[in-house]
């Protein structure tokens, strides 16, 4: 393993990491053993060099959502027993019904730009809707608070670390905005960045993967009967 991060390191010698992404990309290439998650992180990486570029915040902004969408749908295949077995629902009527109504839509615009648009932003809501149906109550901002824990309400996790379960919501949401502003300039993106790195170094590294098995231990008739011995 360590052989192997060490070719993609020369790989990719010409991505130019900060010590705190480095780390995350060490993690990530553990973690997901497809590749699918470091490659997204050399995307982040390479469109914000590009200072050059006027779409980079937005393009960074669709690739850090994407690591947030795929590191959830990791975890949920991990607990699985958690999501509803599509097996059980059909919802073909309503994709049919979707795919009818934006035809027609499509249909009565002139403009290529304007129609693609319509249709990408059709689309985006369409998967929110399926994703809703899904999951039911487990939107995006349940998943992430389910990854830090905070929903299990771990004894062993900090105060600190339990608040910034929902800056972390408020993180993907801003994201989310971002990728459809196309904005030159964003102030406020390193912050966000920065936060999500944290909050991607903590999960890949097993933290609260081990905090989980930790906090049995702490229930009171476990330190009652510990303090007997």
């Amino acid at each position: 393993m360590q052989e192997e991060t060490n070719n993609k390191k020369e790989k990719n010698r010409f991505i130019v990491f900060t010590p705190k992404e480095e780390k995350l990309y060490e993690l990530l290439t553990k973690y997901d053993e497809a590749g699918q998650l470091p490659k997204m992180l050399e995307g982040v990486v390479k469109v914000l060099d590009d200072t050059g570029n006027p779409m980079r915040f937005s393009q960074a902004a669709n690739t850090i959502r994407g690591i947030a969408d795929t590191l959830l749908n990791y975890n949920d295949n991990k607990i699985s027993k958690s999501k509803p077995n599509i097996d059980e629902y059909d919802f073909s009527d309503l994709k049919n019904s979707f795919e009818t109504i934006l035809k027609s839509l499509l249909d009565k615009i002139a403009d290529l730009e304007d129609k693609e648009e319509t249709k990408q932003q059709a689309n985006r809501k369409y998967v929110q809707l399926n994703n809703l149906l899904l999951y039911g109550a487990r939107t995006r901002k349940h998943q992430l608070l389910d990854l830090l824990g905070s929903t299990n309400d771990l004894r062993i996790l900090p105060k600190a670390l339990q608040e910034n379960a929902e800056k972390l919501a408020e993180t993907y949401h801003y994201f989310s905005q971002v990728l459809h502003r196309y904005k030159e300039e964003e102030p406020e993106f390193s912050k966000y960045w920065l936060f999500f790195q944290d909050f991607l170094i903590l999960v890949t590294s097993g933290f609260f993967d081990l905090a989980k098995e930790i906090d049995p231990f702490l229930e009171e008739e476990t330190i009652f009967n510990e303090g007997l011995k």
